[in-house]
């Protein structure tokens, strides 16, 4: 399955027949509300999205987003906006997780491939980390984010992993979110958001490195009271970490 929990997560997919839904687990999304979740679907290059809210998901765990589409192939492609307030999405037991089990589709309908559509699977890969700028705050739709714009200019596949209130210290004060990078590797998130689940699996990406990262970080570090050479000592530090999990000299 996918995990959406960042704003800006997105799923596509080519498929045959007039209807599409997401069959979604929300049994680890912790104490966070339900309600405020919200999942777009943009069909065949509309650029007016379905939208829905999680209290739209049915008995059967399914959010349809439409049973009216023309008979024919069609292809989608779906983003995830979490509640402005659900900061604490990387950490916690259960860790607050969306779960996309499974694309849902009418009887006797198929995935397609998405080669050919104007979702074709780009090449290079980007990844993000940042704070609430990044993830998208004061967009209607975190889609329209400067990591999704960013990445759509540039054609390729992305991976937006900022999320509100981060620091590089440590996140706000109600949570427990670690810092992006304190220098100990055991905690530090953009590496290890939990004992379950992290971005890296032997200090490198699971997947390969990605083609470019982005950093933007720092206004919610104005709160603390670190010293310029112990800030400058962390962002230093992360830059060598990615790095040599990127393998990059």
């Amino acid at each position: 399955y996918q995990q959406a929990n960042a704003g800006g997560a997105y799923i596509k997919v080519a498929f045959s027949g007039t209807t599409l839904g997401l069959n979604i687990d929300d049994s680890q999304i912790g104490s966070t509300t339900t309600s405020g979740y919200e999942m777009r679907a943009y069909i065949d290059g509309s650029t007016t999205p379905i939208e829905k809210t999680f209290a739209d998901i049915d008995i059967r765990d399914i959010l349809v987003f439409t049973d009216e589409l023309s008979a024919g192939n069609h292809y989608a492609i779906v983003y995830m906006q979490p509640p402005v307030s659900s900061v604490d999405r990387w950490a916690g037991n259960p860790v607050t997780a969306i779960m996309v089990e499974g694309i849902v589709l009418e009887e006797n309908e198929n995935i397609l491939s998405l080669e050919g559509t104007p979702l074709e699977e780009a090449a290079q890969r980007l990844i993000f980390y940042g704070d609430s700028i990044t993830e998208g705050a004061n967009s209607t739709y975190y889609e329209d984010g400067y990591a999704p714009k960013l990445a759509r200019l540039l054609g390729t596949e992305y991976g937006q992993t900022g999320y509100n209130g981060l620091r590089w210290t440590t996140d706000h004060p109600t949570t427990f979110v670690t810092a992006l990078y304190s220098g100990d590797a055991s905690i530090d998130s953009w590496a290890n958001h939990s004992s379950s689940k992290s971005r890296l699996t032997g200090g490198t990406y699971t997947d390969g490195a990605p083609d470019g990262i982005f950093n933007a970080l720092g206004i919610n570090d104005a709160l603390n009271s670190l010293s310029t050479s112990t800030m400058r000592t962390r962002v230093t530090g992360y830059i060598e970490a990615v790095r040599t999990a990127s393998s990059v000299d």
